[in-house]
């Protein structure tokens, strides 16, 4: 009877199954791209930025660390002592000790400054594999204990040729943990992109034990925990706190959204613009059902008051015009659906690329296609509708049979 009763009234019903369908492609289209951006930048700041899931720092660090850094440096005996307690923790894939310098670097004729981590090369290698980045350049030389990979904006700074980069020689100076001037020639193992505009144009990755020859330590400013899943990140840290705390150590430890330059901001902007959109797309599809249904109801006013006369139930009226509603919704969120992954398909096909904000490279415009939020919106649109056909059918089924049947 409900769908009977979608076809009384042709036009009406297609108006309000391409509001439906419309809605419905706007929203899982974004939905989709939030999550590839999401994605993106998870992926961005665990592997790109070498943040790992977990690091592990002297307690104040990141308050005092430049001003006092002999008290906030870890030696030899610390790392050993946190990568044997580590070992007990179940999930940990790596841990990379890291170290953090700057200074100036030159190709002779010109210096600029630059920001360093150095790095074991097989750390490195354990970090990107099997992802994304795994097939990209930038990767240290393990047989080179002098391979630079240079940020491809620094090395245009210091005009090095991007086709013969390997036959040229640069030399960094930096400050040792105790203020003196330390000075190192450097081989160019590669060059790299790092994604963002403040970081291409002064960024030098640089094998660990080089990064501790100019700093003049045997130890490491930080701990990088990599896990099997980023689930596992949250679990494990009480785990790993407790287990270093008892071992004398005083630390903190982070996970990589505490640390990552852009995550939470941009996270942040782009969760406050699906809520936008969705309030937007959600209220469209409300009043769209609810007009309909309004008009339905008035317009069947003496049908209701003819049922009612007959024996139906109010909660059976009531009901009759809810599924109608759904129908319409699921009717009009499968057209959506099918729509949906045809545009989605298009646009992941035609490679379309921008430059995104503080990006020093163009990033390509990817939709997500996850069934999880198909399915989610599906189930919003039908409550929606539920709920937008359930106040009119209340109200009209409560009417007096005989002033409904006497309604014009």
């Amino acid at each position: 009877m409900a769908s009977r009763n979608i076809l009384k009234n042709k036009r009406r019903s297609v108006v309000t199954l391409l509001s439906i369908s419309i809605g419905f492609i706007a929203l899982s289209l974004f939905e989709g791209y939030f999550t590839y951006i999401y994605r993106s930048l998870e992926q961005e700041a665990i592997i790109g930025e070498r943040l790992g899931h977990l690091t592990i720092v002297k307690t104040d660090f990141y308050e005092k660390g430049s001003v006092e850094p002999k008290k906030y440096v870890f030696d030899s005996q610390e790392l050993k002592t946190i990568t044997e307690r580590l070992s007990l923790v179940d999930g940990i894939k790596m841990i990379s000790p890291r170290l953090h310098i700057n200074g100036l670097i030159s190709n002779g004729d010109v210096s600029h400054i630059f920001l360093s981590e150095g790095i074991l090369a097989e750390d490195l290698l354990q970090l990107r594999k099997g992802d994304i980045y795994e097939d990209a350049p930038g990767y240290l030389d393990p047989t080179d204990e002098r391979g630079a990979v240079l940020s491809s904006g620094l090395a245009k700074m210091l005009d090095v040729d991007p086709d013969n980069y390997a036959s040229q020689d640069l030399v960094i100076v930096a400050a040792t943990i105790d203020g003196m001037m330390s000075a190192s020639d450097v081989n160019i193992a590669d060059m790299t992109d790092t994604g963002s505009v403040a970081t291409n144009d002064k960024f030098v990755l640089i094998p660990l034990d080089l990064a501790r020859e100019l700093y003049d330590v045997e130890g490491a400013d930080r701990v990088i925990i990599l896990m099997e899943t980023p689930e596992q990140a949250e679990a494990a840290m009480p785990n790993i706190l407790s287990l270093l705390e008892q071992s004398g150590l005083d630390v903190e430890i982070k996970d990589w959204k505490e640390l990552s330059m852009y995550y939470s901001q941009v996270k942040g902007l782009f969760d406050m613009m699906h809520l936008f959109i969705s309030l937007v797309v959600v209220l469209v599809v409300l009043f769209s059902v609810l007009n309909t249904m309004g008009q339905a109801i008035v317009e069947r006013t003496r049908e209701i008051g003819t049922l009612r006369a007959i024996g139906m139930k109010e909660r059976t009226l009531t009901g009759l015009f809810v599924y109608e509603g759904i129908l319409l919704v699921v009717i009009g969120s499968v057209v959506g659906l099918i729509a949906t992954y045809m545009i989605g398909g298009a646009i992941n096909y035609a490679d379309i690329r921008y430059l995104a904000p503080d990006s020093s490279s163009e990033v390509n415009l990817i939709i997500d296609l996850l069934i999880e939020n198909l399915i989610s919106t599906s189930i919003v649109f039908i409550a929606l509708a539920a709920f937008a056909s359930y106040l009119p059918a209340k109200k009209a089924a409560k009417k007096p049979i005989t002033e409904a049947l006497g309604h014009v």
